[in-house]
C-alpha cells in the first residue's frame, strides 16, 4: 500500500497512537451527546476542543518527522515491521487522526446538499 514505506517512522507510529486518541475522546465526550436535544452549543465546544488537540498532535508529529530525518533515526524491530495486526492498527490510527478533518467536511457537504444553512450562510 501507499504507506507501507511509513511503517518504520516514529512520527507514523504517534500519528497511528494520537489517532487511537482523538477516537477515544470522541467516544467518550462528543458521540454519546451527539442527539441530545438542546447540547447543540456545548457539543460544538467539545468538538472544537476536540480538533483542537488533533492540531496539536498534528504538530508534534511533525517535529518529530523532522528529528527524525535530522537524526536519520527509524524502527528497525523486524518483528514489529512485519506484523500485520501492527499494520492494521496503524491504519486506522490514521483514519482515526482524521476524523475531526471528515466530521468538518461531511457537515459542510450536508449543508450544501440538503440546504439546512447550519451555519447561517445564505
Amino acid at each position: 500500500m501507499i504507506l507501507k514505506k511509513y511503517k518504520n517512522r516514529y512520527s507514523f507510529n504517534f500519528l497511528a497512537i494520537c489517532g487511537w486518541i482523538i477516537l477515544a475522546l470522541f467516544a467518550k465526550y462528543f458521540f454519546p451527546y451527539i442527539w441530545s436535544p438542546g447540547l447543540g452549543f456545548p457539543l460544538f465546544v467539545i468538538f472544537v476542543i476536540i480538533s483542537a488537540v488533533d492540531v496539536i498532535f498534528y504538530f508534534l508529529v511533525f517535529i518529530i518527522y523532522v528529528l527524525e530525518i535530522m537524526f536519520d533515526k527509524r524502527i528497525t524491530n523486524r518483528k514489529f515491521l512485519q506484523s500485520r495486526k501492527i499494520y492494521i492498527l496503524q491504519l486506522l490510527g490514521v483514519i482515526f487522526s482524521l476524523l475531526p478533518v471528515w466530521l468538518i467536511i461531511t457537515i459542510f457537504i450536508l449543508d450544501i446538499v440538503t440546504e439546512l444553512r447550519l451555519f447561517g450562510m445564505g
